[in-house]
């Protein structure tokens, strides 16, 4: 689970294979969150948008992590492991 939670995080960062490989892809294709707010940011000047766009990024992967420690605690003390 501790693995799972640390790929799925790093799935949320990984931006320079993909823009230099693609710069997002024909048509968006291979476009990621993280390129997104990158283009949003220093391409269309948009730094509000921008800005609203980490915050929920952040706020959701919290959530995710959270949600999946509950979990993972949860499972913990019912097995009777420390």
């Amino acid at each position: 689970m501790i693995a799972l939670l640390f790929r799925f995080a790093q799935a949320f960062g990984i931006f320079d294979l993909i823009a230099v490989m693609t710069g997002g892809g024909p048509g968006g294709a291979t476009e990621t969150v993280s390129l997104y707010i990158y283009a949003t940011i220093m391409r269309y000047l948009d730094f509000g948008y921008g800005a609203a766009l980490v915050t929920v990024t952040f706020l959701l992967l919290v959530l995710i992590v959270a949600i999946a420690s509950y979990f993972l605690n949860r499972s913990r003390a019912t097995s009777g492991s420390v």
